[in-house]
């Protein structure tokens, strides 16, 4: 039996976390809102929070080559971000 012990949290909004990717030192969180969160990995500090739909974010993928997040939205629309503005592309 394992035993979870939190370590830090954070609460970002009401809404649900549908996915959380890391990358260099930040965290990426997509909110059932339609939110992006970038966090410092270290000490979960927001840096910065995009709303850019009002339906659900659902998934996110990074892309290390292209320095590029992807974001998957349940409106069937996929949006391109710069990993390090959070700027879309």
């Amino acid at each position: 039996l394992h035993t979870r012990t939190e370590i830090q949290s954070v609460s970002l909004s009401d809404a649900a976390i549908f996915d959380i990717q890391a990358y260099q030192g930040k965290l990426f969180a997509g909110l059932g809102n339609g939110t992006l969160v970038m966090l410092e990995k270290e000490g979960l500090m927001v840096q910065k929070r995009l709303q850019l739909s009002d339906k659900s974010l659902r998934c996110l993928a990074i892309n290390p080559t292209t320095n590029e997040l992807a974001a998957g939205y349940s409106d069937a629309f996929i949006r391109i971000f710069d990993l390090e503005t959070l700027s879309l592309k």
